[in-house]
């Protein structure tokens, strides 16, 4: 899906280290993040490591992304991450970028098009306080005008053209619609047009006072600084939010059970004459950690490029391809899915193919190859990560137990991922050549 991404020049993040960032193991257990107490009662996290004079900070208020909008104000996050940061302390747009320029404030990014509204940054340590208090103004005193809003509104909803959208964009968009029939969830992340049309400088404020608050941010550092650095660091923060809730609990957005009933939808795309894309996923709602080290572990042993079983079959069989896949790591609901490129005469071949694979791996997958897999990421979890950037999510995925795997609880979790009755597809094409040349389709 297409993220909004606002750049503020970003320089290359690599750049910022020259050796792998490590992790520590404490009592058999990936342990990284360390909780920082604060008087201001924001949940606070540092990662603590050499980077030098470089510290990346990361916001995330929880539920204020666009998934958790109301329907009446499906995509108001969006243009809140779009005018935000545009404008702040009164000064002019152009002004606000060289006022960063000059705070040392690189790669400055925000996305609010899913569970959270997220913005990071890296700065220099020398910088960090100011630079902190500064982009504390635009919650503290936004300077977004009426004539903002409206330049804003234009942008959304996006609407994927099919013509215009890239493959990818058009299957997961259509997947997800299927995969949550009558769930949140299942709408554009872009917003709809007549909530974005209704949507004003009073709507804007009201939802950054109930969603910006102490009680659901998570900030987290990651740099060579001290846990009485960060506490320092918020201060400006606590002087405009509202006191967290110490009963506020997160609410589960509506998630309905039900799927659509098409198992297979079909997307035109004119262009995409000799090749089609394939998308085959599966919801899974309510996976412990365990279950979720399990689908991981299941994934990479069938769809490995190198040493993938689903992947070795296509070579195999001859299937011209370019297969990979993903997790879709939502708060309350994942996905998991594969998308495969297939040469427009071997897709009946590919799809048939993909059924009796399915077939196949709901029944049983290699217990050895599943084994040789789990020990695998065991191992890679203690490697470390050559960026700072987005290195709490990466950590969320490292630490998952994967040394604490039952091993008919791999088995158990193949049965969830490969659930023909769950499973959805969706194939974008020039399907006018498609249906006739194919039987599969008439």
């Amino acid at each position: 899906m297409s993220k909004n991404i606002k750049n503020i020049a970003c320089f290359v993040a690599a750049a910022l280290i020259s050796t792998p960032i490590l992790m520590k193991k404490a009592h058999n257990k990936t342990l990284e993040i360390c909780s920082v107490n604060n008087n201001m009662d924001i949940k606070t996290s540092l990662v603590n490591i050499n980077s030098g004079d470089i510290v990346y900070v990361k916001y995330r208020f929880k539920n204020a992304g666009v998934l958790h909008n109301d329907i009446s104000e499906h995509g108001i996050s969006l243009l809140i991450s779009r005018l935000l940061f545009n404008k702040i302390g009164g000064l002019s747009a152009e002004e606000t970028s060289e006022r960063l320029l000059d705070l040392e404030v690189r790669c400055f990014t925000v996305a609010a098009d899913e569970d959270d509204f997220v913005f990071s940054f890296f700065v220099t340590k020398s910088k960090i306080l100011d630079a902190m208090n500064f982009i504390s103004l635009a919650f503290s005193a936004p300077g977004f005008s009426h004539a903002d809003l409206e330049q804003v509104k234009r942008l959304y909803p996006v609407v994927l053209d099919p013509e215009m959208a890239s493959p990818g964009d058009l299957l997961l968009d259509k997947m997800l619609s299927m995969l949550y029939a009558d769930s949140v969830y299942g709408l554009s992340t872009t917003g709809s047009s007549q909530a974005i049309s209704c949507v004003t400088l009073k709507s804007l404020q009201e939802f950054m006072a109930n969603r910006f608050t102490r009680s659901n941010l998570e900030v987290i550092f990651v740099g060579k600084i001290s846990q009485f650095d960060t506490a320092g660091y918020l201060e400006a923060w606590g002087k405009w939010m509202p006191a967290a809730d110490p009963m506020a609990k997160v609410a589960a957005p509506t998630l309905s059970p039900s799927m659509s009933g098409e198992s297979v939808a079909l997307i035109t795309k004119s262009e995409m004459r000799a090749v089609a894309g394939v998308m085959t996923a599966i919801r899974l709602d309510d996976m412990t950690e365990q279950e979720e080290a399990a689908a991981h572990v299941i994934m990479s042993t069938v769809f490995d490029d190198k040493i993938g079983d689903f992947i070795n079959g296509l070579r195999a069989d001859g299937i011209t391809h370019n297969v990979f896949y993903h997790y879709l790591d939502r708060s309350w609901s994942k996905v998991f899915y594969w998308i495969a490129y297939i040469a427009k005469d071997d897709l009946q071949k590919y799809l048939a193919y993909t059924t009796r694979k399915i077939q196949e791996y709901f029944v049983k997958i290699d217990p050895g190859a599943l084994e040789e897999t789990r020990e695998f990421f065991v191992k890679t979890a203690d490697n470390g990560f050559e960026s700072l950037n987005d290195l709490d999510i990466k950590i969320k995925k490292a630490s998952l137990p994967f040394d604490e795997i039952p091993r008919n609880l791999l088995q158990k979790v193949a049965k969830k991922l490969f659930d023909p009755s769950r499973i959805r597809t969706v194939i974008v094409s020039d399907l006018n050549r498609l249906l006739s040349k194919h039987a599969l389709f008439r």
